[in-house]
């Protein structure tokens, strides 16, 4: 037995406070206290037990920290607890961790001190041990970002009253604790809430969870309304294909088979192993060793959706595929598409307009696709917007024309383009696009009751004030002659010959030196015409300051340009390496041209 364990088994005065021995009462004397003129008796560890207060094993959790401060603080209250009694009774409730630092305590300040300590200072330095601000900080951040999302009210609202006991600067009032609790909460109840102007915290709460029953009572009705459609659409069909069955049958006075309860003649395969792919009993079709084979024509070495024959069905079936696909998945995230194109591909195809149009003042290059169920902004224009970005309710994923899937989470909604002086608001979401800045798709066109003229190339918007307003695209260049320099580099990969042609233009004027803006300030300078080219020089421009002065050709050292070379590399290691280092004594200039430094 340790010496720490020995003094816990003490008499009166050394009581073991730390783990009481729950079959009797430990021996905790209860003398009388005297407070001014009357007397004062708090309750015994025994009715103190009575009331089951709670255990704390030192988890380093400001949550369960301050859970138990508070339900250990409610047990004193009801046991009326002395205050001089708090220390010693709830140091017995701690285990674990926590009976170990209790032990670190009782050492380093006595057994006296720590059993006569105050239970402020016993909840100074418990919340010195078991409150980090490490953690208090983070639970007060967590409490900046919580939001309701997939919870339910009473599950949101009780997240939001354990983390705000950690950020009691952000509700304070009672003001700021409704206008941060409404914050966190989904949309849709969030904009009743706010239309009801409840206003304490108790009258936000019920109304949230007021509007939550309400709307899950509307999904309710819905969905038993939807099953009730189903199940009368289902029994109208199950006529209908018994009543077709019943005709069958008596046209073709075939028996129905025991076995199976088909309607076939012959023997029934029912028990029997045969391939759905070549025909033959004994094996199934996974099993069988056939090549492929078409399921329309019967023909090897291709599959019916590769069939030359029913080709048009298969792409009927295909588009049928993919629509059921497509229902599949619209059960997800809200699907657009985005067909975009580079400006010599829309130039090519006749069921677009482009065209360079004011965006929020700037002028932009749009393209009006009627592929496209939404209108786009390029992600590199939309610093010229000059707008915020607001973040969408719902994640949308956009399908591009290479058969890729962007996901958008937000969207300039208060935009505006100009259009014969007209201005029309437009909504635009962010993605990469090609040649263009702006793309307006179908959400855009149908809104302003637009009309596309593909063969002229026009765009006829509603205006309310002007009616039908025209918008002129840009038109193709028809037998245009001229290539750009890529395909004429690329023609001239392909060993394609070419000429080059150095053109003038007799009609056009020449240009003079009155024409350039600085050079026709110093007309004096330049001469009219130029008598020939500059002759190749050693030194291409100087400025001769004083005429007939040759450069100097006095070598300024003794030493070979070798020997000099080796002398500066020799000096400048000595000065690294900090043996030598530059003279700062001063010098005098003798007759001789020699300069002499006096060191002293």
């Amino acid at each position: 037995m340790s010496e720490y364990e020995g003094n816990l088994g003490g008499g009166e005065e050394d009581y073991d406070y730390s783990t009481p021995n729950m079959s009797c009462e430990p021996s905790i004397a209860q003398p009388t206290r005297h407070h001014g003129n009357h007397d004062r008796r708090g309750c015994s560890y025994k009715t103190f037990m009575s009331y089951k207060p709670p255990i704390f094993n030192g988890e380093i959790d400001p949550v369960l920290s301050s859970t138990w401060i508070m339900e250990i603080e409610g047990t004193f209250d009801t046991s009326k607890c002395a205050d001089e009694d708090k220390v010693v009774y709830a140091a017995t409730m701690l285990k674990g961790e926590a009976i170990h630092w209790w032990g670190m305590v009782k050492e380093v300040r006595g057994r006296e001190a720590a059993k006569n300590m105050s239970w402020d200072e016993f909840l100074r330095i418990f919340k010195e041990k078991f409150y980090p601000r490490t953690a208090v900080k983070q639970l007060e951040e967590e409490f900046l970002r919580l939001e309701q999302r997939n919870m339910t009210v009473r599950e949101y609202t009780t997240k939001f009253t354990e983390k705000a006991r950690f950020a009691e600067f952000y509700v304070s009032t009672e003001e700021r604790r409704v206008e941060r609790y409404i914050w966190g909460l989904r949309t849709a109840i969030r904009e009743f809430v706010q239309i009801q102007k409840p206003g304490t915290f108790q009258s936000d709460v019920d109304a949230a969870e007021g509007r939550e029953r309400e709307k899950n009572r509307q999904g309710e009705d819905r969905a038993l309304g939807k099953r009730k459609w189903e199940g009368t659409n289902n029994d109208s069909k199950k006529g209908k294909t018994s009543g077709q069955e019943r005709k069958v049958d008596q046209s073709s006075g075939v028996k129905q088979c025991p076995k199976c309860n088909r309607y076939h003649k012959g023997e029934c395969n029912k028990n029997q192993k045969v391939c759905y792919k070549c025909g033959k009993p004994g094996h199934i079709a996974t099993e069988c060793k056939t090549g492929r084979v078409c399921y329309g024509c019967g023909s090897p070495n291709h599959i019916k959706s590769e069939c030359p024959q029913g080709k048009g069905n298969n792409n009927q079936g295909r588009i049928t595929d993919n629509r059921s696909t497509d229902k599949k998945a619209d059960t997800g995230r809200p699907k657009a598409r985005a067909f975009c194109m580079t400006a010599q591909e829309a130039q090519e195809i006749p069921n677009v307009v482009t065209g360079t149009f004011p965006v929020n003042s700037i002028h932009a290059r749009v393209l009006f696709d009627s592929g496209a169920n939404r209108s786009f902004v390029s992600s590199t224009f939309c610093k010229n917007l000059g707008r915020n970005a607001k973040t969408l309710e719902h994640a949308l994923e956009i399908e591009t024309a290479d058969d890729h899937w962007v996901v958008v989470r937000e969207e300039y909604d208060d935009c505006s383009i100009e259009i014969e002086g007209s201005v029309l608001p437009l909504k635009l979401l962010p993605i990469a696009l090609g040649d263009f800045d702006i793309v307006i798709g179908m959400d855009w066109l149908s809104k302003n009751q637009a009309i596309i003229d593909c063969e002229n190339r026009i765009v006829q918007v509603w205006v309310l004030e002007k009616g039908m307003v025209k918008i002129y695209g840009d038109r193709r260049i028809k037998d245009s002659i001229l290539i750009s320099v890529t395909k004429a580099t690329r023609y001239l990969k392909k060993a394609c010959q070419s000429y080059w042609a150095y053109v003038l233009d007799p009609k056009k004027d020449k240009p003079r030196i009155t024409h350039i803006p600085v050079v026709r300030e110093f007309q004096d300078v330049f001469p009219d015409d130029l008598t020939s080219l500059p002759p190749d020089r050693q030194v291409e421009f100087r400025i001769d300051l004083t005429p007939g002065v040759a450069p100097i050709a006095r070598a300024p050292y003794r030493l070979a340009p070798t020997e000099m070379k080796e002398l500066m590399t020799q000096l400048q290691d000595l000065l690294n390496k900090g043996f030598i280092r530059p003279s700062t004594s001063p010098t005098i200039r003798q007759e001789e041209g020699w300069d002499n430094a006096n060191v002293h």
